[in-house]
């Protein structure tokens, strides 16, 4: 079981970037890019490392498991200025930038 586990949350990984890059047209993946550099960034910094949000590094983001950024993004954090964007963001649109933000953000 030992050398099964690296191998099965590789295949994992590997099905989360699938769907995170699946359905999305090339125009919509644009103005997700917009959305969190404008959206995001104006929060978390534009160059993510930080502001009224926390900072965002690949580090931190690949520590933390795909379903509770997505539960953050979705839902927001009560009592913070974290929003919900699940009411304006599909579940794929989601996946995907939180795929985008592991590629995009500062190794620290």
């Amino acid at each position: 079981m030992g050398r099964l586990l690296p191998v099965v949350l590789l295949v994992l990984a590997s099905c989360v970037n699938a769907v995170a890059e699946t359905g999305i047209s090339e125009a919509r993946k644009q103005e997700l890019e917009n959305f969190v550099v404008q959206d995001c960034g104006s929060c978390h910094g534009l160059t993510f490392k930080g502001g009224l949000g926390s900072a965002f590094s690949k580090k931190k983001l690949n520590a933390i498991p795909t379903e509770a950024l997505y539960t953050i993004i979705d839902k927001g954090i009560e009592g913070t200025p974290m929003p919900a964007w699940g009411p304006l963001l599909s579940s794929e649109e989601i996946y995907w930038i939180i795929a985008y933000l592991r590629r995009v953000s500062p190794d620290e």
